[in-house]
């Protein structure tokens, strides 16, 4: 690598990564928003927990009433980098710095790629800016294991054009490396759609015998990497809801193609969450990549890579897909929008091509490409008016189609558990929403409209020129042009700066409930009651309890026990990533006994509640701290293995308990069993006085039988 070629790229990338990421960098803010602070972020801070004292958190004691926390693959447990960002550094910093490190790997692989495939350094500089803060990233259409997972995907196809030229296998091994890491990630759902987009690719460029000897090899090395956290996480898959998906569950999150206007108009309504936005300039070039597809082999493996990934992406819109998914009937994977992060990967690539092309004084296609362009903008334009005009004039026929749409595939679909009138209810404000989205008085809407305005001017002006020489400015106007739209584009919706927080967000509120709870140093768990209603303190809801060190019941996951949630569904506190609701009436009475198994001491609610089982200890605002009578421990002894055995006279002595480890003492009148109140997953295993024991799984816990006498009993998960 030539530094001094592509020093331009390295101080334009390095200034916008500043720009865009300077809260991060500077740790004034931490990237925590939306299901970051209820799921990654808790399990990031049991990770770094471990990974310091050189292990690795197989199991949690925080929720779920304990969980294999590596084989929920998106912690990413067994990735390189994670390994090391949160071994040497503090928490908060190592999540910070990861997040930023991978935009850096992002976007010198798509820049690298892009000049690999003929682009100069301007245009590899634009691959670059599109890629990382275009809709893949900046629009953020999930969270940050999409980043760690795709940010790899350039690098592969790098490695792979190298090959093409050089011949040398060991570069395949290396791809299978990268591959390797991007399996260990966390996003496997993105991982497998890569593996397919490589294979395509591969094929479509290597037309020789060895294709398939080299794809192998790839294939091999990469799934050799993957195996240790691949026989965690499909024992975990057995366990879960996604093994009983159904074709509704695959087909949620199909690609809309009304929101291809989004590509114009990113704030229109939908748009900020499944969005294609590549800047509005940036449109210019892909259309002008289009016209070097017929003498450039290399460019049209990456466009195959674009067409594939937004036809795919279509999923229920799709009716070849849908058939698809029918024949092989398999649903695991929801969300085919997720297709999209490829599009917007070969989009920039093919931009940053395209610019290339396009700045050059001798380029004869560059009237066409701007005629193009500006159909294409006027169409857009034409769209978003004409929408709002039927906004306004139709407002009862789109509220009935609204409610037929409901009817017919939302209500009662495996992937929406509301109720009827909860949808309809929404319709009115969603209306709204949608008549905001077409505002002209909206400052988003007034950007991109001065900005296809302003790309018309430029293009008629260029167009009626008669000889055309680009200024030694322009490529830099346009980069800055480009950088300009797409910072403004970050703003928008919930995206990559919508979930920048400020370290305010991890101070508990309710602080009196939440210190009485902390000072009580029983080993207990509690239910947070209401989980679906919104109400309670950040603290307690499923999984953020894991910040403050609290043992819950709840948990969110997409891969949480389907036994253990079936078991305390009424209560609605495991949320397998379908939502949770609020919960039934009787709720409670319905699983008080299954509580007092759990080891549930505390219930905080956000509704009174008046139970002869429950006394209220503290109300704090509208928030209710009470105490479970009779509460068990996380330990005791059983006559025999039903409700009626337990017997509470029987001291059982906790001589140590830490995830995935507990050692007990117990001295037993009669031959019985100890019963320990974790959940029963498959991997525990018991030793009583040293020999190995026999766990009898009782109801949600495990239990040992022993023998009359003092007993010294250990349990301890062990995953493999």
């Amino acid at each position: 690598m030539n530094l001094k070629n592509n020093l331009k790229f390295f101080i334009i990338f390095t200034l916008v990564i500043l720009l865009f990421h300077w809260r991060l960098i500077t740790m004034k803010s931490l990237f925590i928003g939306g299901d970051n602070l209820m799921q990654f972020y808790p399990w990031f801070k049991a990770y770094s927990e471990s990974i310091k004292h050189l292990n690795f958190p197989f199991w949690t004691q925080y929720m779920q009433s304990g969980f294999p926390l590596m084989a929920e693959g998106q912690i990413g447990g067994y990735y390189p980098l994670n390994i090391l960002f949160f071994l040497i550094l503090p928490l908060n910093v190592a999540y910070n710095y990861a997040i930023v490190f991978h935009f850096i790997i992002a976007g010198i692989s798509v820049y690298f790629l892009t000049r690999k495939l003929g682009a100069c350094e301007w245009g590899g500089t634009l691959a670059a800016l599109i890629f990382c803060f275009g809709s893949a990233y900046a629009g953020c259409f999930y969270n940050i294991i999409t980043l760690r997972t795709l940010s790899w995907t350039p690098l592969v196809f790098l490695l792979f054009e190298l090959f093409f030229e050089k011949r040398k296998p060991v570069l395949v091994l290396i791809a299978g490396v990268i591959y390797g890491m991007q399996l260990l990630a966390g996003f496997a759902q993105i991982a497998f759609y890569c593996w397919i987009f490589y294979l395509v690719y591969f094929l479509y460029r290597f037309k020789l015998r060895k294709t398939i000897l080299y794809f192998l090899m790839f294939s091999a090395i990469s799934f050799i990497i993957f195996l240790p956290q691949l026989m965690l996480t499909y024992k975990l898959l057995l366990y879960s809801a996604r093994t009983t998906a159904d074709l509704q569950f695959a087909l949620w999150g199909s690609f809309n193609p009304i929101y291809a206007a989004g590509v114009v108009f990113p704030y229109w309504p939908g748009f900020s969450v499944s969005s294609f936005y590549l800047s509005i300039f940036g449109i210019l070039f892909l259309i002008t990549s289009f016209y070097l597809l017929k003498t450039d082999k290399r460019l049209a493996g990456i466009f195959l890579i674009f067409a594939l990934s937004l036809f795919l992406s279509l999923g229920r819109y799709n009716p070849l897909y849908v058939m698809f998914l029918k024949l092989c009937k398999f649903y695991t994977f929801r969300n085919p929008s997720k297709f999209l992060f490829f599009a917007a990967m070969a989009s920039s690539v093919l931009a940053g091509r395209g610019f290339s092309e396009f700045m050059k004084d001798n380029f004869r296609h560059r009237n066409s490409a701007l005629r193009i362009y500006c159909i294409m903008l006027s169409l857009c334009g034409l769209t978003f008016l004409v929408s709002k005009v039927l906004l306004v004039s139709f407002k009862d026929m789109i509220i009935k189609a609204g409610e037929w749409y409901i009817n017919a595939f939302i209500f009662g679909k495996s992937s929406h558990r509301h109720g009827l009138d909860t949808y309809l209810n929404k319709i009115p404000s969603l209306y709204n929403s949608m008549v905001d989205g077409t505002s002209l008085r909206n400052i988003f809407n007034i950007t991109s409209w001065l900005l296809l305005i302003s790309a018309l001017i430029i293009s008629w002006l260029i167009i009626n020129k008669r000889k055309m020489r680009m200024p030694v400015y322009s490529k830099g106007l346009v980069i800055f042009a480009i950088t300009a739209d797409l910072f403004i584009y970050s703003f928008i919706g919930t995206g990559f700066r919508g979930n920048m927080c400020s370290f305010d967000i991890l101070k508990p509120t309710h602080g009196t409930i939440f210190n009485y709870i902390k000072n009580d140093k029983d080993i207990f768990r509690v239910l947070p009651y209401g989980v679906g209603t919104g109400e309670l303190p950040a603290w307690i809801m499923p999984n953020a309890n894991m910040t403050c060190k609290i043992d819950s019941v709840a948990g969110y996951t997409p891969l949480a026990n389907e036994y253990y949630r079936k078991s305390l569904s009424p209560l609605e506190i495991i949320d397998n990533s379908l939502g949770v609701i609020p919960p039934e009436k009787n709720s409670i009475d319905d699983t008080i006994t299954l509580l007092r198994l759990l080891n549930v001491k505390y219930i905080i609610s956000a509704e009174e509640l008046d139970k002869s089982y429950l006394k209220l200890v503290l109300t704090e605002g509208r928030i209710y701290l009470y105490r479970v009578t009779d509460n068990l421990p996380r330990a005791f002894a059983m006559r025999k293995l039903d409700m009626s055995g337990i017997d509470t006279d029987i001291e059982i002595k906790m001589v140590e308990y830490k995830s995935g480890k507990a050692l007990f003492k117990a001295d037993m009148p009669y031959d019985g069993f100890l019963a320990f109140s974790e959940n029963n997953y498959p991997g525990w295993k018991a030793y009583v006085n040293g020999k190995p024991g026999k766990i009898r799984p009782f109801l949600l816990i495990n239990a040992v039988e022993l023998n009359k006498g003092e007993n010294l009993v250990s349990f301890v998960y062990s995953p493999y």
